[in-house]
């Protein structure tokens, strides 16, 4: 199985939307949590599975269920980085500078 690096901004994000989630409901904010939780096991058990981003073909992205947010990354030998979980409606490739 491959091992996942985050780079830093990561974690900010993640922070971030599942504070305004949780503004909502604390339950909504569990539930984006847990399905971005799914979407790093499914990344991490065959990362090759989802498709290239086409603007940067190297990257690929796993477009998460329920909620508006893709996770971009690369595949590089046996680490998969996770470049950003960002949403797909807000600043569209600004996680570029992070390649």
């Amino acid at each position: 199985m491959y091992k996942l690096e985050l780079h830093p901004d990561v974690f900010e994000e993640l922070d971030f939307a599942k504070k305004w989630y949780a503004d909502k409901s604390v339950e909504l904010a569990n539930e984006f949590i847990n399905e971005i939780e799914f979407a790093m096991n499914a990344i991490k058990t065959n990362p090759e599975m989802w498709p290239p981003f086409l603007i940067v073909p190297r990257i690929r992205h796993f477009l998460v269920h329920r909620f508006p947010f893709g996770i971009y990354y690369i595949v590089k030998n046996e680490m998969i980085q996770i470049l950003a979980v960002g949403h797909l409606h807000r600043k569209p490739g600004y996680w570029k500078s992070r390649i």
